[in-house]
């Protein structure tokens, strides 16, 4: 999700994510369970649970969960999972089961009773973590119905009535706790979804290892990142170099404020070769540390920040990942481009 997440950054606005799937094992956020659908098994359900419960999930992976909620809301996705198993039943009540066990014995009485408790409980769960994720995320979920066309269409349909509203906390405590927003308009006959919150944690504190595990998976992953928006020009290659050309707008890089009004900034540009399978064969990368004078930032916050840099070519390679990565904020920007036109 937090690949979603990088790669849509760079686009303004609202965007939908239409998630058809047949099952949603995973709880994004286990610390908070649904305000429609209640998790926990009903007595005389006798699922075999995960010895890993919500709390002990959270405790380990706490903060990369809330890391990722935070990254879906910063890009302002909202998640609508629709469920491909369609209109469902009890698997033990369909016609096509001979109502035996393992075994072979019959099943019935207690037997029975358990393994409906079983089916029940196994459905409530997925269902659950499918409302769970719609509800943390601002989205809607659509389950129980073989009409999935019309759940896309509707899914679609309500991208087209967004509004953006901004506000800054007054509390400055960065506690890593979640935080309440409400939303309210004067029409009870409308229906309003929004994220029920966030996690305060301060982006400026972003931990080393933490930047630095996101840029890694920024270079592996299949999809662009867009959390840095910059154009990039590749130059023929002369003698085994090839040339690349960055433009960095200054409205994507953080400036901090250094002594003598000056605005300090520290860029990454970094190209990677990848091949055919899509393995990183090479990188390459430069690190930019800046500290613009008043006259000299006047000019980058409306000329952008050029950059220029050449690397080896390397046999084999099929596509080369150019990434820009603002090292004060952790954010990246990432374009492929082909070979080819080389």
């Amino acid at each position: 999700m937090r690949s979603i997440a990088r790669a849509t950054s760079g686009y303004s606005g609202r965007k939908n994510l239409l998630w058809v799937s047949g099952g949603f094992p995973v709880a994004l956020f286990p610390d908070r369970a649904p305000s429609s659908v209640s998790t926990s098994p009903r007595p005389g359900d006798v699922a075999q649970i995960n010895a890993t419960d919500a709390s002990t999930v959270l405790r380990s992976y706490g903060v990369q969960i809330q890391l990722t909620s935070n990254a879906l809301a910063d890009s302002h996705v909202a998640i609508y999972p629709v469920d491909a198993k369609m209109l469902v039943g009890y698997a033990s009540a369909d016609a096509s089961q001979s109502g035996r066990e393992d075994r072979g014995r019959v099943n019935k009485g207690t037997d029975y009773a358990d393994e409906l408790a079983r089916s029940s409980f196994r459905l409530r769960n997925t269902q659950a973590t499918m409302l769970e994720v719609a509800e943390e995320t601002g989205g809607r979920a659509f389950m129980n119905t073989n009409d999935i066309a019309n759940s896309l269409t509707i899914g679609t349909e309500e991208a087209k009535a967004a509004y953006m509203m901004a506000y800054a906390p007054q509390s400055q405590k960065w506690d890593g706790k979640f935080r309440s927003l409400h939303v309210k308009v004067n029409d009870p006959a409308l229906k309003v979804r929004h994220r029920p919150g966030y996690y305060a944690f301060d982006p400026a504190k972003v931990s080393s290892r933490q930047k630095e595990e996101h840029f890694k998976s920024a270079v592996a992953d299949p999809l662009p990142a867009t959390e840095v928006t910059f154009l990039a020009h590749a130059l023929p290659a002369v003698n085994s170099k090839l040339g690349l050309e960055f433009l960095v707008p200054s409205n994507q890089i953080v400036f901090e404020r250094a002594a003598e009004e000056k605005r300090h900034c520290e860029i990454d540009f970094v190209v990677t070769a990848v091949g055919a399978d899509g393995k990183v064969l090479s990188m390459d990368s430069k690190t930019v540390t800046a500290d613009f004078n008043p006259a000299v930032f006047s000019s980058v916050e409306s000329k952008g920040i050029p950059f220029r840099m050449q690397v080896d070519t390397k046999p084999g390679t099929e596509s080369y990942r150019l990434l820009v990565r603002d090292k004060l904020s952790g954010r990246v920007g990432r374009i492929d481009i082909p070979k080819q036109p080389f």
